[in-house]
């Protein structure tokens, strides 16, 4: 109930609220949002953030070999852009995800660690087609050192691939085998043909094409490896919904993860 205060007015009259600060009178609308309501809200937001940080961790667990060092906002960066993936891709009537092809374009080009990012070494730009449950990705013909750059000390590098793949809807996740390409710089001018990689994919399922640069030295002693902490390109190359359905005859056999598209209770 509103009081009066001298020449103002202190306190709330129907839907609106009277405040005194100073010498001003300030008059605000109050919120139709209930307690429930809000309570509601938040519930529904917490449950996308928390199956956010389930799926976040699944693809980065998968995709660790790849991954290796990461700078120290990794995972609240990762963890962010996979809530915003799913936010986008929530129906609000049923509480589930409903994904397209390019539901998971965000993660195209993220990168692992931004002290050292990998499109500041590899300008060489990777083709990817898919063919039913076939994907092949292509290294173009590369100019060294134009297309790729060596870091002191290290003048080898191997340029790791690996893909990783999540049948969201049941619940289960598989990373591949890493291929791979090594190069080597003599200090001089070199073309290195281009190479292909080869991986099987399944229908119906989120599909992530890790990329790293590992670089090491040659000594006497053996490889010593060039990169720690501070410097590790390591990146997210592609990230794709695969046509067609999930299949539990394939998909069943991979690892289980908490992740489930189910409807929120």
């Amino acid at each position: 109930m509103g009081k009066l205060d001298g020449k103002f007015i202190r306190g709330a009259v129907g839907d609106i609220t009277f405040k005194k600060v100073g010498k001003k009178q300030y008059v605000q609308k109050k919120s139709k949002m209930t307690v429930k309501d809000q309570t509601e809200a938040t519930k529904k937001s917490a449950q996308v953030f928390g199956q956010a940080s389930s799926l976040a961790s699944s693809i980065r667990v998968s995709l660790d070999s790849i991954i290796g060092f990461y700078d120290t906002f990794m995972v609240s960066r990762f963890t962010g852009d996979t809530g915003y993936v799913l936010n986008t891709a929530l129906v609000a009537e049923t509480q589930k995800f409903v994904f397209n092809p390019n539901s998971f374009n965000r993660f195209n080009g993220f990168e692992f660690n931004l002290n050292s990012p990998v499109k500041n070494y590899l300008f060489a730009q990777p083709e990817v087609t898919t063919s039913g449950n076939t994907l092949e990705l292509t290294l173009p013909e590369m100019n060294i050192p134009q297309d790729l750059r060596f870091p002191q000390p290290g003048r080898n590098c191997i340029i790791a691939l690996q893909i990783a793949q999540f049948d969201l809807k049941h619940g289960y996740h598989m990373e591949s085998n890493i291929q791979s390409a090594e190069i080597n710089y003599a200090y001089k001018p070199a073309i290195i043909p281009a190479s292909k990689f080869t991986f099987e994919i399944a229908p119906g399922c989120l599909c992530i094409i890790g990329i790293a640069l590992k670089y090491y030295e040659k000594t006497f002693a053996g490889n010593d490896t060039v990169n720690n902490k501070t410097f590790n390109p390591s990146a997210i190359l592609k990230a794709f919904m695969t046509e067609g359905e999930p299949n539990m005859e394939i998909t069943g056999a991979w690892l289980e993860m908490d992740f489930k598209n189910q409807p929120n209770p």
